[in-house]
């Protein structure tokens, strides 16, 4: 891959990072702000101001309208993405907020914390509409299924949970890695789960029987975050101080993406998944044309 760009976004680490459905980029800091830019050129486009804490999670609705933030200041916030301005602040967690996930259809929103819950909010009315429990540690990882029904969650235990949505029940657990479950997410068209652990493994999952049916040995440790192309062609997983891009289909690793800091904390591709942006924290985000690596 190529690098296009790269540049300055927040005052001291950059712990979120996720494309909009318009192809512009959301971050989110340790200065306690959310922001947008253009992710060719670098430039600003807008601030989010509210948090008084560092923000561990950003996600864009599917429609492009709304920005969700999630902060250690126990809240999440959905902003006006044009506006700027928060539409809803969502209180209830008692602890720093980690996780955050949108629906496929973009109504509803779950967010994941110290506390070990997980709650579920409608997005319109900003109302806090039920919550799962049964985690023994912090929640870190979530997911949607590709037909919103199914919630994957992890955490800093080792164990992966899927709920049923419609009745907030327990469908299943089980043991995915030797150590806490860094990031989760669900293949496109039912093809499958990928999480990623501190046992420095990127694990593939059949998602009726839940056993594995591949894995690739990342070989070092610090997964903060993984991101899936489009297809599900390739995910991108941070380690230490490189992305590894791993071929899903024939589970190798096809490219690796050196970064000049250990810290790399977030990672997304755009929605034509022509680029790869990556943040850290070293105050930046960089950015890469995948061309080179066939990603679709």
């Amino acid at each position: 891959m190529k690098q296009i760009s790269g540049f300055i976004a927040h005052q001291g680490w950059v712990t979120a990072l996720a494309f909009g459905a318009d192809g512009t980029l959301f971050s989110g800091g340790w200065d306690h702000l959310a922001k947008r830019w253009d992710p060719i050129t670098g430039t600003h486009l807008n601030s989010y101001q509210g948090h008084d804490q560092v923000v561990y999670a950003v996600m864009g609705s599917p429609n492009g309208h709304v920005l969700l933030s999630a902060s250690v200041d126990k809240t999440i916030r959905v902003w006006d993405v044009k506006a700027s301005i928060p539409v809803h602040i969502l209180t209830g967690h008692r602890k720093t907020v980690s996780a955050l996930a949108i629906s496929p259809n973009g109504k509803l929103a779950v967010t994941g914390s110290y506390e070990r819950t997980i709650r579920i909010w409608d997005i319109a009315s900003g109302v806090e509409i039920g919550s799962l429990k049964g985690h023994r540690n912090n929640v870190v990882a979530l997911a949607f299924s590709p037909d919103g029904a199914i919630l994957a969650s992890g955490g800093v235990a080792d164990d992966v949970r899927l709920w049923n949505l419609e009745n907030r029940s327990l469908v299943r657990t089980y043991h995915a890695h030797e150590g806490a479950v860094g990031a989760l997410r669900f293949l496109p068209e039912g093809g499958g789960i990928v999480s990623a652990g501190a046992d420095n493994m990127l694990r593939i999952w059949d998602p009726v029987q839940l056993t594995e049916v591949g894995h690739v040995d990342l070989q070092i440790g610090g997964t903060h975050a993984v991101a899936l192309s489009p297809s599900g062609a390739a995910a991108a997983v941070t380690c230490d101080r490189t992305i590894k891009v791993v071929d899903i289909a024939s589970r190798t690793i096809m490219d690796e993406l050196p970064i000049p800091v250990k810290g790399v904390y977030g990672v997304s591709y755009s929605p034509d998944s022509h680029l790869l942006a990556v943040s850290s924290a070293d105050q930046m985000i960089r950015v890469w044309d995948t061309a080179s690596a066939s990603v679709s």
